[in-house]
């Protein structure tokens, strides 16, 4: 017989579990920085990126050591990354519909939406299984809503969530203000006091233990990433509900706000959206696909929104309100669809994207297979970490700004030098001296957002005090890395217009002590979605008294894309001619260290 309850969220999960294996299949690059991390700590060197070096260029210590438990017991990283991060986005559903059966339990049956909508989110599948900690954050979240706002005496278990929470991702600590604030306004004396001493005295004992090991207050992350601006943060946060299709649910979650009856019941989840919302106004949003900085929260505010449907029933008369929570239901199940058919972040449409992860899904998959096999099948980045791996002698220092797969994939016996400074503290503190304060550059920015009042003068005196970058940074950086004397400095071709790129190349030690010795990457004319692949080929120069010690690219067949997307320009004349036709007004700068 069939059972309605049992069938459709066997469905929903195994519709969630297709599309994510199919279609998104590609970790995210940042996930191998803390696979290294893992891999150093396996072998006994510590919490360290390169041996030696203490640096935290992590910010997800909680997803580490939970990674690192299931290498001990001999589980392949890759793969259990993305198993966690599926399994922990299918746990944040099952709390979530739970929630709303509390919440509204004449309603249970709007659980289902919220099961629906949240595992066909397309930031959901697809960063849910791209290795980073991002569906573990979300889970914490929702567990410590359910326990805040859900349970009679849940005060002590939201705290031990608010502390997981704070080890997941730094951001986090702001659910410690919405804890006390809960704590003080619910609670009697004695619950406020254990648990915000509980809560307090764990994460200073944490960041005591950190600062003291690593020696900064900061890790390297926050140091380069809280460098956006105001308006870079309302683009994206307009982009996510206009582009990901979430307006249409924003007038449900604030009458769910303003409605007397479950404003209590639901201040906790809509806190916790309110605080994501300043917290990416603050950092300029994330520069990634898929809306990362908003996958946190997108739980919450689709359990507000839900609450917010079943109250427009009294807004009607008795007999017609759960008509109308019918009609809106429906209405929120189709409106999905037709979503899904229009055009997305992207400029696709959310099923022009399930269509072509669909159509390439075997080709995709093997390609994921085969990065653990020791031949050269495999994606851009893995060969290259794999090529260093195989060619280059241990002990090597090499100079990269792209720390995830390459350095994990060649090993921890090789020494790099980020030049985008999420691993290298010296680096970062070099890009923090070129943004100027984001404190300052966020009220600036608010400042003059406001039209209505004369706030020319107060813009140019936060200017003044707090605005101005350090330029000089930029050769400073060129100045470490040289003074490092790496064997070998790569850099991604598009990147080596900027600085302090052009700044290293200007350099006329970089000139006397280094030569141009390939490119390798992608064969002219490959354009997808109107990128220019080979904007991403990697120009690679040997340091001069290393030069005949090192192999060129071997040739090599690739899974995971199109065989004759790739070309390696390993032949003198063929570097020197790629580069007049690519990056001409680089070969001035490079003329003293090309063959």
């Amino acid at each position: 017989m069939f059972n309605f309850r049992i069938a459709f969220p066997v469905s929903m999960v195994l519709l969630f579990l297709l599309v994510c294996v199919a279609v998104f299949t590609n970790l995210d690059e940042d996930a191998f920085i803390s696979f290294r991390y893992v891999d150093q700590l396996y072998e006994g060197n510590g919490l360290v990126f390169n041996t030696g070096e203490r640096v935290e260029g992590y910010s997800n210590i909680l997803w580490i050591i939970l990674v690192f438990f299931f290498k001990i017991l001999g589980f392949s990283l890759v793969n259990t990354a993305r198993i966690l991060g599926i399994l922990f986005a299918l746990g944040t559903s099952i709390v979530g519909m739970g929630s709303i059966k509390k919440l509204i339990p004449e309603d249970a049956q709007l659980s289902w939406l919220f099961g629906l909508w949240y595992l066909l989110s397309i930031p959901i599948i697809f960063w849910s299984q791209g290795g980073l900690e991002t569906s573990l954050i979300a889970f914490v979240i929702m567990c410590f809503i359910y326990y805040q706002t859900l349970t009679k005496k849940g005060w002590f278990w939201a705290g031990v969530w608010v502390v997981l929470g704070s080890l997941t991702r730094p951001e986090a600590h702001m659910l410690i203000l919405l804890y006390c604030i809960i704590l003080l306004c619910r609670y009697q004396k004695r619950e406020c006091i254990v648990g915000i001493t509980f809560v307090s005295g764990f994460l200073l004992m944490y960041h005591l233990l950190r600062i003291i090991h690593f020696g900064e207050f900061l890790p390297t992350p926050a140091m380069i990433k809280l460098s956006g601006d105001f308006t870079s943060g309302v683009d994206y946060l307009m982009s996510f509900f206009v582009g990901g299709h979430y307006l249409w649910a924003l007038p449900f979650f604030l009458y769910a706000i303003i409605n007397k009856s479950v404003r209590k019941l639901i201040l906790v989840p809509a806190g916790v959206v309110i605080l994501y919302i300043l917290f990416n106004l603050y950092v300029g949003g994330d520069y990634k696909y898929h809306f990362r900085f908003i996958v946190p929260f997108i739980a919450p505010f689709m359990l507000v929104s839900i609450v917010g449907v079943c109250q427009i029933k009294t807004l009607f008369p008795h007999r017609f309100g759960k008509t109308t929570v019918r009609g809106v239901v429906v209405l929120l199940i189709i409106l999905p669809l037709f979503f899904y058919h229009s055009t997305y972040g992207d400029k696709r449409s959310s099923f022009a994207i399930l269509r072509e992860g669909f159509s390439d899904w075997e080709n995709r998959f093997t390609g994921q297979l085969k990065t653990h096999m020791q031949n050269y099948n495999m994606c851009y980045n893995v060969f290259l970490g794999k090529w260093i791996h195989d060619n280059f002698s241990p002990r090597i220092s090499i100079a990269y700004e792209q720390m995830g797969q390459v350095p994990y994939y060649a090993g921890t016996e090789y020494s790099f030098i980020d030049l985008l400074g999420l691993t290298n503290l010296y680096i970062a503190s070099c890009y923090k001296r070129l943004h100027p304060s984001s404190i300052g550059r966020f009220i600036k920015e608010a400042y003059q957002i406001v039209p209505l009042i004369d706030t020319k003068n107060i813009t140019e005196k936060i200017s003044t005090i707090f605005c101005q970058g350090d330029p000089s940074a930029n050769q400073d950086i060129a100045r470490y890395v040289l003074e490092r004397r790496p064997e070998v400095i790569m850099v991604v071709a598009f990147i080596s217009r900027w600085h302090p790129w052009i700044d290293l190349f200007n350099s006329q030690s970089f000139r006397d002590n280094y030569r141009l010795a390939q490119v390798f990457g992608y064969r002219q004319g490959v354009v997808w979605q109107g990128i220019d692949f080979e904007e991403n080929n990697t120009i690679i120069f040997f340091r001069k008294d290393h030069y005949n010690t090192f192999q060129k690219f071997p040739r090599c067949s690739f899974i995971a894309l199109p065989h004759d997307w790739f070309r390696h320009y390993s032949e003198p004349k063929e570097v020197v001619e790629w580069i007049k036709r690519k990056y001409p007004e680089l070969l001035p700068l490079l003329y003293t260290t090309t063959f």
